[in-house]
């Protein structure tokens, strides 16, 4: 759901959006090992999106956009 959220605001530049998240936030050598070793586990799943359409996912923010 935070994707969806982030994807409400940011539209087609999503992809780009979260690799710049990523890099804020696993940016030391321990965090970037904690963030493979949690990749390594989700690796085969599969997830669902809410199934609400672009312009309804910013319902699934839960913070008032200005």
């Amino acid at each position: 759901m935070d994707t969806e959220c982030v994807s409400a605001f940011v539209g087609d530049e999503l992809y780009s959006v979260l690799q710049l998240l990523k890099a804020e936030v696993v940016n030391t050598c321990d965090r970037s090992r904690q963030y493979l070793a949690y990749d390594k586990e989700l690796s085969g799943s599969v997830f669902s999106d809410s199934g609400l359409s672009l312009n309804q996912t910013d319902k699934l923010c839960n913070f008032k956009a200005m």
